[in-house]
């Protein structure tokens, strides 16, 4: 397609990726941002603000949502409205029956994702064949990003791809996996993939455990809180101390290279995401996340320098 297209995703994991590696195969005019989930609504604004979205003829959104602020603001204005579509996955305190907005947790199938929704789209209006090789990348990506893939299939290939984008980062996995679906009819993983995943699952493990074993245990707010300094792993983090059975409401890993703090709940039920919105951030129930503000980054390295006048 020869649209101008601008896609806002998420920068954090496959799913917000793979928005990525779908649009590079349905438009040739594309220029995306990778996105925290407490920048969307900064990126986006400063976006319309230097009327740089008036040069897009379509610009997506997903695994991502604005605020409500934004969505009623969009809203009103029929040239945005008509070019604005928002695949998420994420639920919201707000229910928006938009017909540019799309907000689904799960469908027959199972549990939705950013990339799976945003696939859905792209065929049903023909910006994209459907392929073997995609479907199958659509659906790993679908069954790790709902954790799926360790609660329902048991599927260790689901978890290949998110050890994968770990030793590629971004741009390199999104090029890998624009190519493999691209050349292959069936989505497979080479051999020399093989051997590298499984280099990073060992590396992962060492480095979970001593992250674990660091770990600081507080009482916060009437919750009993891990603290995890780790800049990779989080999800791997919070599955081995739910298979352990540690004695924990939820887990903080705090992440000083990228200013975040990311929240896992530990305790079956638990609502990280009241903790990540209070903190100016957002997510899932199970799984969410906040950005550093420089004033406390700053109160922190005066602390670590022995700066008493706090």
């Amino acid at each position: 397609m020869n649209m101008k297209v601008l896609l806002f995703t998420h920068k954090s994991d496959i799913d917000g990726l793979g928005a990525v590696v779908l649009s590079k195969l349905a438009f040739n005019n594309l220029t995306y941002e990778l996105c925290e989930v407490y920048e969307i609504d900064e990126r986006f604004s400063k976006c319309d603000k230097e009327n740089k979205l008036s040069v897009y003829d379509k610009i997506f959104i997903t695994d991502l949502c604005l605020n409500d602020d934004l969505i009623l603001k969009i809203h009103a204005n029929e040239q945005l409205r008509n070019k604005v579509l928002i695949f998420d996955h994420h639920p919201k305190n707000k229910d928006y029956n938009y017909d540019w907005v799309t907000i689904k947790v799960k469908k027959e199938k199972g549990k939705c994702c950013g990339t799976s929704l945003f696939y859905e789209y792209l065929v049903n209006n023909k910006y994209l064949s459907s392929t073997a090789s995609l479907n199958t990348f659509v659906e790993l990506t679908r069954q790790y990003d709902t954790w799926e893939w360790k609660d329902k299939y048991n599927n260790e290939l689901a978890n290949y791809l998110t050890v994968l984008m770990n030793i590629y980062q971004s741009e390199m996995y999104i090029n890998e996996m624009t190519n493999k679906v691209i050349n292959n009819n069936e989505f497979y993983f080479t051999d020399t993939e093989l051997k590298l995943i499984m280099l990073e699952v060992q590396k992962v493990n060492l480095y979970v455990e001593k992250a674990i074993a660091n770990m600081c245990i507080f009482p916060l707010d009437g919750n009993k809180v891990g603290i995890v300094f780790a800049e990779s792993y989080r999800n791997d983090i919070a599955e081995v101390l739910r298979n352990q059975n540690y004695d924990l409401d939820y887990v903080a890993i705090i992440n000083f290279y990228r200013k975040t703090i990311s929240y896992r709940a530990i305790k079956e039920g638990f609502n990280v995401k009241e903790i990540a919105i209070k903190n100016g951030g957002g997510g899932h129930i199970a799984a969410s996340s906040n950005y550093i503000p420089s004033h406390y980054q700053e109160k922190v390295i005066k602390l670590l320098l022995g700066d008493t006048k706090q």
